[in-house]
């Protein structure tokens, strides 16, 4: 389910319950007060920022990792040449750590 899709308004409620330190609660029941929001609108709105930040997170890190498929010269960085080479030289340097 995509984060947009969360913002359907024909999707219905459910009630749910979550434990938060008294700290924490008098925090955020501050802040929505501020906002004229109720606890639970508050709370849906940063769950819902939350996803939006791990989604793009993930396409952040994965136009990366495009990015750099490919960019390794394997002539330079011999280690790199194969998966087999790859995983030699990432055990090796694994036991140079201890």
């Amino acid at each position: 389910m995509t984060v947009v899709n969360l913002l359907n308004q024909q999707d219905s409620t459910i009630r749910t319950q979550i434990t938060l330190t008294e700290s924490l609660k008098q925090l955020v029941e501050k802040k929505a007060n501020l906002k004229g929001q109720s606890l639970s609108e508050y709370i849906r709105r940063a769950l819902m920022l939350s996803l939006l930040v791990d989604k793009q997170q993930t396409v952040d890190l994965e136009k990366l990792a495009n990015q750099l498929i490919g960019s390794v010269n394997s002539k330079k960085n011999p280690q790199w040449k194969t998966i087999g080479s790859v995983k030699k030289w990432v055990k090796k340097l694994r036991t140079e750590w201890i």
